[in-house]
């Protein structure tokens, strides 16, 4: 990773000013760097002192009482729920609570450990004597139902640094590195009976050295992060600079989540069990398949991409934002973002189905009262101006990749318009892509209004044609818009067809003449209908 600039490096703010300097995160490159404050919001003081320091808070000997606190406990959550980092490394002086023996040369409420004492309090959920106790010493509705721990194994947290023990001890647990991290000016083996070399079951430790030294992270994106133990000069055993011992961590890699169930976003059993996340975050591909509807239920959710499959839903009855790292996809299937859903679509929005959205339009003239549906990710949706008409709530639906005509020559994207309060002269822009064109010409683009399903209408009086660059557009103005819902098709000159027809089946090789003569004269006939419509300045 080359040295910090504007262009790689963003500091991201914690959720109240007034303490940002107390928890930091920061993305630099590939790599997310997360900084944890364990002292902050403990309440009160879970040892008694031995290092001579001053105190003025009660001496309880709770190691429970170690905390992140609520605030910074959410904060934490979201941050590397949300971060996409190939990398994630989580610092902090010391672990929350600690082993439940503490070591030899203070209690345990003193801190002591890496990824043994991951198991327990706040940091990993059990209590001293190893039964669970998340539940019954946080609330949910501050904490949530999982601790620390389980937080960084679900959200691709590649390593936590500590401090505290002064000596160099690289551990692993649930392919986490724990690393205590040596003194970079003291000898010796800081303080001993706490780690000992060997695989204990739930974690490994994995290598142990003396002081004196520091360590090097050289992140490859393409590769591995290598992290070295860099020796500082002091006993002469080591020369100033020797690397004594090296390994390294994988990167994060998205992985496919899939709904297996109807339910709510953020429910685990809405959701296979392919991730180590078992609901959507950052680091997982999502995909809504055939025969299930799933509900938007977070506030600020980001996931790698997501795909909305023929027969499958998304919808947002609530609102909230979904951030989509890559494409967004909705291959025959319905995304409904209601009237309070958003997005954020970094990659591509790809319309093969159905889009929703429902926003207020009120009486104005002005293009800054336009009001803009559905545009994500370079889609350019739909923009809607009231003009003397006030529409208010207003639903807009736009269909993808299929014509809205019988001929199948219009262009591959309709729209629906359906306004609380019918409208007789709305502004409306029409967006639609090069790929969508379907045999039609931009340069000659026009707005058709379907009057019923038997005809079409020129949709007003046409504007500006954009055409330089995509999303392509089409503006109209003196568009009327109804209550009932009005349907609206782009086409090059000529009106389309008047029928949609969505299939015919066959059911004996005997049916096929019939059906053959059935389909010739609907199409005489709609010739028919069509030559005496234009006759009747009636498009």
């Amino acid at each position: 990773t080359p040295p910090p600039t504007t262009e790689n490096y963003t500091v991201l703010t914690s959720s109240a000013a007034s303490d940002v300097y107390k928890r930091q995160a920061w993305e630099w490159g590939d790599a997310l760097f997360v900084v944890i404050d364990e002292y902050q919001y403990t309440p009160d003081l879970p040892y008694t002192p031995t290092a001579g320091e001053g105190f003025d808070d009660p001496v309880t000997g709770d190691q429970w009482s170690w905390t992140l606190g609520d605030i910074q406990f959410t904060w934490f959550k979201q941050t590397i729920q949300n971060s996409p980092a190939k990398y994630k490394f989580v610092f902090s002086h010391h672990m929350l609570g600690g082993t439940p023996d503490g070591g030899p040369f203070a209690d345990p409420g003193y801190v002591r450990g890496g990824a043994e004492a991951a198991a327990y309090f706040e940091w990993g959920g059990k209590n001293a004597n190893g039964s669970e106790g998340f539940a019954a010493h946080r609330a949910e509705e501050d904490f949530g139902t999982k601790p620390v721990h389980q937080l960084m194994v679900e959200n691709g947290v590649s390593a936590y640094f500590h401090g505290h023990d002064h000596q160099y001890v690289y551990e692993t647990r649930d392919d986490i590195v724990y690393q205590e991290v040596p003194s970079p000016s003291m000898d010796g083996s800081g303080f001993s009976g706490i780690y000992f070399e060997g695989d204990h079951g739930d974690y490994q430790t994995i290598e142990m050295q003396d002081n004196a030294g520091h360590l090097r992270l050289t992140v490859d994106p393409a590769a591995v992060t290598t992290v070295e133990y860099v020796r500082s000069y002091l006993n002469g055993s080591v020369n100033e600079g020797d690397v004594t011992y090296t390994y390294t961590i994988a990167p994060n890699s998205p992985c496919s989540l899939t709904a297996i169930a109807s339910g709510a976003w953020s429910s685990e059993g809405t959701w296979d069990d392919s991730c180590p996340s078992p609901v959507p975050n950052a680091l997982t591909d999502v995909h809504i398949p055939a025969g299930h509807t799933v509900t938007y239920d977070g506030e600020l959710t980001t996931v790698s991409s997501l795909t909305v499959e023929a027969g499958g839903t998304l919808q947002f009855p609530g609102g909230g934002t979904l951030t989509v790292l890559g494409d967004l996809a909705v291959s025959g299937g319905v995304l409904d973002l209601g009237a309070a859903g958003d997005l954020v679509v970094e990659g591509s929005l790809i319309n093969n189905g159905r889009l929703i959205q429902t926003r207020t339009v009120e009486a104005s003239e002005s293009t800054e009262a336009a009001v803009t549906f559905l545009d994500y990710g370079g889609y350019g949706g739909l923009t809607l101006t009231g003009n003397t008409g006030s529409p208010g709530s207003t639903t807009v639906e736009i269909s993808g990749g299929q014509a809205c005509d019988t001929d199948d020559s219009s262009v591959q994207r309709c729209f629906t318009i359906t306004p609380t309060t019918s409208v007789a002269d709305a502004g409306v822009l029409f967006h639609y892509a090069a790929s969508e064109l379907n045999g039609s010409t931009c340069s000659t683009m026009e707005a058709w209004r379907s009057l019923g399903g038997t005809a079409w209408t020129g949709a007003g009086a046409v504007g500006t044609r954009l055409c330089g660059g995509e999303p392509y557009s089409v503006e109209y103005s003196g568009v009327s818009i109804e209550d009932s819902g009005s349907l609206y098709s782009l086409r090059s000159a000529s009106a389309p067809t008047a029928v949609t027809i969505s299939a015919i089946s066959v059911s004996s090789p005997g049916s096929t003449l019939l059906i053959a003569a059935a389909a010739l004269a609907l199409i005489l006939t709609l010739a028919v209908s069509y030559t005496h419509l234009r006759a009747h300045e009636t498009i």
